[in-house]
C-alpha cells in the first residue's frame, strides 16, 4: 500500500508544499481570519513552513553574496526541510484519520 502522505514525496516537493501552506495562511489572514482560532496542528505546520522558507532565503542570500554556501547552512536548510515535511505528513495523516 502506498502512503498518500509520504515523507519521501514531501521531501521531493518541499518547496512547492511549503509555499502552498504559507499562501493558504496568507489568504485566510487577508480575510481577517488571521491565526486566532487556528487549530494547533495547522499552526505547527505553518510555523515549520515559515522556518523552512527562512532557511532557504538565508541559503540564497549566502549564495548571492559569497557565490557559495557553507556546509553548516546546507545542513540547516536540510534539517528545516525535514522538520517541515514531518509536520506536513503529521498534519495530513491526522486530518485523514479525523475524516474516517
Amino acid at each position: 500500500m502506498v502512503e498518500p502522505y509520504s515523507l519521501a514525496d514531501c521531501l521531493a516537493n518541499a518547496d512547492a508544499l511549503a509555499g502552498e501552506v504559507v499562501d493558504s495562511w496568507g489568504c485566510a489572514f487577508s480575510k481577517d481570519e488571521g491565526d486566532a482560532g487556528m487549530p494547533a496542528d495547522l499552526k505547527v505546520l505553518l510555523d515549520a513552513a515559515c522556518v523552512y522558507q527562512s532557511a532557504q532565503r538565508d541559503s540564497g542570500l549566502q549564495r548571492e553574496q559569497f557565490n557559495r554556501i557553507d556546509a553548516q547552512q546546507v545542513a540547516k536548510e536540510n534539517a528545516m526541510r525535514e522538520l517541515f515535511c514531518k509536520a506536513w505528513v503529521n498534519y495530513h495523516v491526522g486530518r485523514a484519520e479525523t475524516r474516517q
